[in-house]
């Protein structure tokens, strides 16, 4: 019996390769497609993957010169569409002796199509909320808190037409499309993609050692990370404007990650914030560790990294349901809605005026996320799927 096997390709280390070591640890990987690999990419690849690897660094250097030197939204749409769909075509090519393939959202249409006319079905990660969804969000927030913003909300760039239809046109070329939470699949649904089609699968939590989780707090104000993009899209404007008035009490805030909001840091943090920029990925279990909560405040997620990281470290974790996370409001951790700066500092509030309460929120949050989010159990439910919706008679 011929071994069946699944092509996957990824632009980047979306989620630490989490799908391609799934697929590694069912024994079906067949090829993993990538774009730039290695330590010289700061981007080490872990063991268990080479042997599968088909890496291509030319594309990579390209594709990530054009998103350098573009100076406008639609200059960084325009890149993603060229190189997304050049590195599609080239995994394409790879198809011949593979079962499945396993591809992600706005870098896959080439792919997934070329798949459809061989009759090999077809899994496509949408990673995060439909694009179209999150630019009407943020617009939202923009007229919510002008302040934070340079002016009038941008207008659309011609390039994000044609990134929406290339979503659509994934959505329709794949034979399944999962995605990290139900606030992506509500939104999939609404933009008309079969609930058959669909499949929520949670993802994947880090593993980390007893010494990266945080000391108990003793004294002080309540260290509050946030992790991620400092932009519209997470919340950030709203987090600094919570903190904002929340100058006399004991909070402060670290924020790790890029800068993306128009007005500076320096206009933009109030005294009791601080931002470091973007940290490596191997810093990230440390930086958790030196604090007692996470808060990430999103308008629009998949299923963020940062939050599966914080639930690991056992720090109490403070998103929105937007953010698509396992947090259950008030028992692994707390919930506010997105757009609003004073729940959020009431939510800050609370956790430094009760330090146990919070202790207990982030390790009841440790001990239920691997429910949901467990490495073994990801990779038991991949297989479901491929066995379910791909025709793969049987994975061990």
């Amino acid at each position: 019996m011929t071994k069946e096997t699944v092509l996957a390709a990824q632009l980047g280390a979306r989620r630490r390769y989490a799908v391609p070591l799934a697929l590694a640890s069912l024994g079906v990987l067949g090829a993993f497609h990538t774009d730039l690999a290695g330590r010289f990419a700061g981007r080490p690849l872990p063991g268990g993957l080479g042997a599968a690897l088909r890496a291509h660094p030319g594309l990579g250097l390209r594709y990530w010169w054009a998103r350098r030197r573009a100076s406008s939204e639609g200059g960084r749409l325009a890149a993603h569409l060229r190189f997304g769909g050049l590195f599609a075509s080239a995994a394409a090519e790879d198809i011949p002796g593979h079962a499945a393939v396993y591809a992600f959202h706005s870098a896959a249409l080439p792919l997934l199509a070329a798949a459809a006319k061989r009759g090999v079905p077809s899994i496509l990660d949408q990673t995060v909320l439909p694009v179209a969804a999150t630019r009407a969000l943020v617009a939202e927030a923009r007229r919510r808190l002008p302040s934070y913003a340079s002016g009038a909300t941008p207008e659309v760039p011609p390039e994000a037409a044609e990134f929406d239809a290339r979503e659509s046109a994934e959505w329709t070329a794949a034979t399944v499309v999962v995605c990290g939470s139900e606030f992506v699949r509500e939104e999939l649904l609404r933009r008309g993609v079969p609930a058959a089609k669909v499949a929520v699968l949670p993802h994947p939590m880090p593993a980390l050692t007893a010494s990266e989780r945080p000391a108990p707090r003793r004294g002080g104000p309540l260290r509050v990370l946030f992790l991620g993009e400092a932009g519209w899209r997470k919340g950030a404007p709203f987090l600094l404007e919570a903190m904002r008035s929340l100058a006399e009490e004991p909070v402060s805030l670290t924020l790790a990650g890029d800068w993306g909001l128009e007005l500076p840091p320096a206009e933009a943090l109030p005294p009791n914030c601080r931002w470091i920029g973007r940290v490596p990925h191997g810093e990230v279990p440390a930086l958790l560790a030196g604090h007692d909560a996470l808060c990430l405040p999103s308008l629009a997620e998949g299923s963020p990294s940062a939050v599966l990281e914080a639930a690991a470290a056992g720090l109490a974790v403070v998103t929105t349901a937007n953010a698509g996370s396992c947090v259950e409001h008030g028992r692994t951790g707390l919930l506010v809605p997105a757009m609003d700066a004073n729940r959020l500092a009431e939510a800050l509030v609370g956790l430094a005026s009760r330090p146990d309460s919070a202790r207990g929120l982030g390790e009841a949050l440790r001990s239920a996320a691997p429910g949901f989010h467990a490495a073994g159990r990801y990779a038991g439910a991949l297989g479901q799927l491929l066995c379910g919706s791909c025709g793969f008679r049987s994975i061990a």
